[in-house]
């Protein structure tokens, strides 16, 4: 059984592109009027579409390994370098990018124009569009909205439910519509941090809190460990000057209870020179306590890792307006293709069933 197959010649190919051609020709007027309004739509677009104002931070950052000079050290429990890996690179950029920082961020207080002071969370919902969308809905729903002007951000411990759940809601919108941390490609050590919003001044607010907020935890996490143990060396050195005052005093006092002790007599010689061995113990203790603590402070200088802002935000915030001429042409070019495919759909449809 022979089959018969059909070959397409390139003389048909061309003369069913020239009948295409000659089709969407005809409807040059069509075409047209849709270009001329996708131009004149993406211009309408670019105008109006809401603006939004742009904070951007830089930070170099350095975190010290604990290695090198710092094992020579003799009180091995002050060293922190179980904690050195923690926020190196991706995990650093991970604790910036992190809920609980924009949430603690969030419940910070900060002075407005007008010297009063609020929580950024009830600035957020009094500009934020989005979440006053989304308050709207659960308003009609019957919920209630908590405000946040009595917040204490030192003791969240009375939050209720509800502010729980607003405080989640407005930290997903601002991951997903305004944030973003990226490492810098080109530089090493370099975080950029980029915050857009509608409102220019909690747009400003908000990265600088932030950026507080993380290094003073990202600091404390690193140092905490040392800064305690230092304070105890401290202490203790307090408490071994006082017992060796008190130990040089008592072996004076007790050979000047004996102006002129008999030779033959030894054992008045017990009390003094055992208060000169308390004395000398606690000057050698106090000597070496403070050789600690010399120690723990350069370990704390080596492992204070280094995060400097090297550019913030400084009002007024530069616009991210869209441009007219660009969102034009895009429209024009929108519109064309349109109305090309669907003429082209309709003409293929009609030869169907022709």
């Amino acid at each position: 059984m022979e089959e018969n197959t059909k070959t397409v010649t390139p003389k048909e190919i061309i003369l069913t592109v020239k009948d295409w051609l000659g089709f969407i020709i005809k409807k040059w007027v069509l075409i047209s009027i849709l270009v001329v309004l996708g131009l004149i739509g993406g211009y309408i677009y670019a105008i109006s579409a809401s603006k939004m104002f742009i904070g951007e931070t830089n930070l170099v950052f350095q975190t010290n390994t604990g290695g090198g000079d710092v094992s020579t050290i003799s009180i091995p429990q002050l060293s922190s370098s179980g904690n050195a890996n923690l926020f190196q690179g991706l995990n650093l950029l991970w604790l910036y990018k992190s809920k609980g920082m924009i949430r603690k961020a969030l419940l910070s207080s900060v002075e407005i124009n007008d010297n009063s002071k609020k929580p950024l969370i009830q600035m957020f919902l009094e500009v934020d569009p989005v979440i006053q969308e989304k308050i709207k809905k659960m308003q009609e729903r019957g919920v209630s909205i908590p405000t946040y002007m009595s917040l204490n951000a030192a003791d969240t411990s009375h939050l209720t439910r509800d502010h729980e759940q607003i405080l989640n809601m407005a930290v997903s919108i601002i991951k997903e519509e305004y944030y973003e941390a990226k490492l810098q490609e080109a530089t090493e050590g370099v975080i950029n941090l980029k915050f857009s919003h509608f409102n220019e001044l909690f747009a400003l607010l908000f990265l600088n809190n932030l950026v507080q907020s993380v290094n003073s935890y990202y600091i404390e996490t690193k140092t905490g460990y040392l800064k305690d143990q230092i304070t105890v060396l401290e202490q203790s050195i307090r408490d071994a000057e006082t017992s060796m005052s008190i130990n040089i005093f008592e072996s004076a006092e007790a050979i000047e209870q004996i102006p002129y002790p008999n030779p033959n007599l030894q054992t008045i010689k017990v009390s003094p020179q055992k208060k000169a061995v308390d004395a000398d113990v606690s000057s050698r203790l106090y000597v070496q306590l403070r050789q600690q603590l010399e120690s723990a402070k350069l370990t704390l200088a080596k492992e204070t890792p280094v995060l400097q802002v090297i550019d913030r935000p400084i009002l007024p915030l530069p616009l991210d307006k869209k441009d007219p001429v660009v969102f034009s042409l895009l429209g024009a070019v929108l519109g064309g293709f349109i109305i090309v495919l669907i003429l082209t759909i309709l003409k293929i449809y009609k030869d169907i069933i022709n």
